[in-house]
């Protein structure tokens, strides 16, 4: 089994009910997501940054911004009543049956457009933490 360190898992559901692909929402000129993946990439602190969806639109989206989306996410963490924690352990084991594991693990949200004013640093604690999720 390949050992990483870190994975940025940016957490993208397409089904959202109030605000209909709100994660992909035009915001100051670029889909919303794009601003937490290109925060996680630019901080050099993971090892992937990976877009948990259960929508095709979205995963392009999040590819062309650089984003991997290895896999889809099930219809039961993409339900209304799915809880953040059961998309990050589905996305773990899931990498794990792939072959892949991660030490540590930090959840960003998609509308988080603001992350991107985070410095780059400030995200070494990640790395450094004794933590296995942030």
């Amino acid at each position: 089994m390949e050992r990483k360190n870190a994975v940025a898992v940016i957490t993208a559901r397409g089904g959202s009910k109030r605000i209909p692909h709100k994660n992909i929402k035009e915001f100051c000129g670029r889909p919303i997501i794009e601003y937490s993946i290109e925060a996680a990439l630019k901080s050099g602190v993971f090892d992937e940054v990976m877009v948990s969806t259960d929508d095709r639109e979205i995963a392009e989206i999040a590819k062309r911004a650089g984003a991997a989306v290895p896999f889809y996410r099930s219809k039961e963490a993409a339900g209304d009543y799915a809880a953040t924690h059961e998309v990050i352990l589905e996305v773990l084991e899931e990498y794990e049956k792939r072959g892949a594991a991660f030490e540590k693990v930090c959840c960003i949200y998609p509308t988080a457009p603001f992350l991107l004013l985070c410095p780059a640093a400030r995200f070494n604690w990640i790395r450094n933490s004794k933590n296995k999720s942030l």
